[in-house]
């Protein structure tokens, strides 16, 4: 019989004490974070499954402090024999740590919302066989266009427990149901798709099977152009390199006081197009957010970008006391060097879907995805990555054929400077570093291709 939501909270509310209580025979301080969650994947290649996985893991991070000493460990074995032996260690290296400069006032709370946020039943106890189902439609599709199938299903029950020996206790649990997938012909041209929510919308999926068949159909004998501005129509996976790097270079509250962020100094001034709007919101209902941060701080849902001005900035406990400010929950795990960071941002849709936007455009590509996309000037946000899994040609609203991969190079700044359009459709999209933003598709102006390739 599964544990119901209250069981699972008493669950780790009584391995959170049971940490906490062994620690403080030690250090007068203790802030414990543990991780429990299960990851089950199915894999398929050549429109056969390949492999069916499935792990189940609990794990803690043990900070001590004593005076202005710290000292940190992580564990998976969680008997009180282990616990005792690895904190005592732990415990005993204090004195031969450097003193911090800063360690954050914890706060003292209790934070437990409801269940329903962000779990959903079915998907914490998906079955092999339903991910199979999943990956057969998709097979089917595939041999019916002579095409071949490869990818994952997957899902994800996970929750995280903050506690510490002040009195904080947070908790929060969520489920994810993920279908990433590419179809291929016989030549190696290929279309791909990916969708990431709470749970298995297998209506969802079904669209997304037949747009990434159809899309490997049209990349068949692409054609070559030269590398130049164009016009560009970014599907949300294309967007989210933009954003991430937008996110932890432009919108990093500890650059923009340090003067490595391009918006140093910047706040109330327009930095991008009056088109977008840029929230960081955990409670919007795509994205896979939590109502606390690394820290045990609430968060608060931010509007950072409002029309293209540079509007607040989040920040952690550390940061807000250099500033005077209150933490907005944003804080990663004691030690931190990065700062605060946006950790769930989402973009405002615009007023016109994805067929408006095509049907609209007189000259223009539609972009898929970007591929090891990465930084090479931080001043203006400047990247570049390749093009891969469909390059579409669009001439007088329609579709006319696939083209050739390109590399591009481009500022995030300029580009989200010369948006035209926002789709009114929004996904919630993963980054390629991890974490994911809700991302609507841009049209974007001007934006430079620097080299072509053979394929």
């Amino acid at each position: 019989m599964s544990l119901t939501y209250q069981d699972r909270i008493k669950e780790k509310r009584d391995l959170s004490k049971k940490i906490i209580d062994i620690a403080k025979e030690f250090v007068p301080f203790v802030f414990v974070m543990i991780n429990s969650g299960k990851d089950a994947l199915t894999r398929f290649g050549e429109n056969e499954i390949t492999q069916n996985v499935s792990q189940e893991i609990t794990g803690a991070e043990i900070l001590l402090v004593k005076d202005k000493k710290v000292s940190k460990v992580s564990l998976d074995d969680l008997s009180k024999e282990n616990i005792k032996m690895v904190i005592e260690k732990a415990a005993t290296l204090l004195e031969f740590q450097e003193d911090q400069e800063h360690i954050p006032d914890f706060p003292i709370d209790e934070i437990i919302e409801n269940e329903n946020l962000n779990w959903d039943k079915e998907t914490a106890s998906v079955s092999p066989e339903k991910r199979s189902e999943v990956v057969k439609g998709f097979v089917k599709k595939c041999k019916e266009n002579k095409l071949l199938a490869s990818g994952t299903v997957s899902d994800v029950v996970n929750s995280i427990t903050l506690a510490s020996s002040k009195g904080l206790f947070a908790y929060h649990e969520y489920t994810r149901g993920e279908f990433t997938a590419t179809a291929m012909d016989d030549d190696g041209y290929s279309g791909w798709g990916s969708i990431s929510e709470k749970s298995y919308d297998i209506n969802k999926i079904n669209e997304l099977q037949e747009n990434i068949v159809k899309k490997a159909i049209l990349s068949k004998d692409p054609v070559e152009i030269e590398p130049k501005e164009y016009t560009v129509i970014l599907e949300p996976a294309a967007v989210s390199d933009l954003f991430l790097f937008l996110s932890y270079v432009g919108l990093s509250t500890q650059g923009y006081y340090l003067g490595t962020s391009p918006f140093s100094n910047r706040l109330g001034e327009k930095i991008l197009s009056e088109k977008l709007t840029i929230t960081d919101d955990f409670s919007h209902e795509q994205n896979p957010g939590f109502p606390f941060d690394f820290e045990g701080v609430r968060k608060k849902s931010l509007e950072i970008v409002n029309k293209g001005i540079l509007n607040r900035l989040p920040f952690d406990l550390k940061w807000a006391e250099k500033k005077g400010k209150s933490s907005t929950g944003h804080g990663f795990p004691f030690p931190n060097t990065m700062g605060p960071l946006c950790g769930n941002l989402v973009i405002a849709p615009g007023e016109s879907s994805m067929e408006e936007i095509i049907s609209s455009s007189k000259d223009a590509l539609l972009i898929t995805h970007f591929h090891y996309t990465n930084i090479i000037n931080p001043n203006d946000i400047t990247i570049t990555g390749m093009t891969r899994d469909g390059v579409y040609k669009i001439k007088d609203g329609k579709i006319t054929n696939s083209v050739k991969n390109m590399r591009f190079t481009e500022s995030v700044i300029k580009a989200l400077n010369n948006i035209e359009a926002i789709s009114s459709d929004q996904v919630f999209q993963s980054a390629f570093f991890g974490g994911g933003f809700v991302l609507p598709a841009l049209k974007i102006n001007n934006f430079r291709f620097s080299s072509k390739t053979d394929y």
